[in-house]
Protein backbone atom coordinates (compact mmCIF):
# COMPACT_ATOMS: atom_id res chain seq x y z
CA UNK A 1 0.00 0.00 0.00
CA UNK A 2 2.55 2.00 0.71
CA UNK A 3 4.12 1.81 -2.52
CA UNK A 4 0.64 2.90 -4.59
CA UNK A 5 0.86 5.92 -2.20
CA UNK A 6 4.26 6.77 -3.36
CA UNK A 7 3.85 6.26 -6.79
CA UNK A 8 0.55 8.79 -6.99
CA UNK A 9 2.53 11.19 -5.08
CA UNK A 10 5.31 11.09 -7.46
CA UNK A 11 3.13 11.01 -10.52
CA UNK A 12 0.88 13.86 -9.23
CA UNK A 13 4.47 15.92 -8.31
CA UNK A 14 5.12 14.98 -12.38
CA UNK A 15 2.29 16.34 -13.47
CA UNK A 16 1.95 20.07 -11.37
CA UNK A 17 5.92 20.20 -12.49
CA UNK A 18 5.34 20.12 -16.07
CA UNK A 19 1.40 22.59 -15.78
CA UNK A 20 3.76 24.85 -13.88
CA UNK A 21 6.88 24.65 -16.56
CA UNK A 22 4.74 24.76 -19.77
CA UNK A 23 1.44 26.84 -18.97
CA UNK A 24 2.95 29.39 -16.44
CA UNK A 25 6.34 30.08 -17.77
CA UNK A 26 6.15 29.17 -21.16
CA UNK A 27 8.70 26.11 -21.57
CA UNK A 28 8.35 24.05 -24.27
CA UNK A 29 7.98 20.21 -23.96
CA UNK A 30 11.89 19.68 -24.96
CA UNK A 31 12.79 21.80 -21.90
CA UNK A 32 11.03 20.10 -19.76
CA UNK A 33 12.41 16.68 -21.40
CA UNK A 34 15.87 17.70 -20.83
CA UNK A 35 15.26 19.47 -17.27
CA UNK A 36 13.57 15.63 -16.78
CA UNK A 37 16.01 13.60 -17.99
CA UNK A 38 19.22 15.53 -15.99
CA UNK A 39 16.82 14.96 -12.79
CA UNK A 40 16.72 11.59 -13.18
CA UNK A 41 20.44 11.09 -13.84
CA UNK A 42 21.18 12.67 -10.90
CA UNK A 43 18.68 10.56 -8.55
CA UNK A 44 20.19 7.50 -10.49
CA UNK A 45 23.70 8.50 -9.29
CA UNK A 46 22.44 8.98 -6.07
CA UNK A 47 20.81 5.63 -5.42
CA UNK A 48 23.40 3.97 -7.25
CA UNK A 49 26.13 5.64 -5.02
CA UNK A 50 24.33 4.75 -2.10
CA UNK A 51 24.33 1.58 -2.79
CA UNK A 52 28.03 1.21 -3.67
CA UNK A 53 28.30 3.29 -0.40
CA UNK A 54 26.44 0.69 1.70
CA UNK A 55 26.70 -2.40 0.16
CA UNK A 56 27.55 -5.18 2.46
CA UNK A 57 30.49 -6.52 -0.07
CA UNK A 58 33.38 -4.54 0.81
CA UNK A 59 36.15 -5.24 -1.54
CA UNK A 60 39.51 -2.51 -1.22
Amino acid sequence: MYILKEVIFITVLLIVLIVFLHFILGWGFANILILLSIGAVFIAGSLWGYKQMYSENDEL
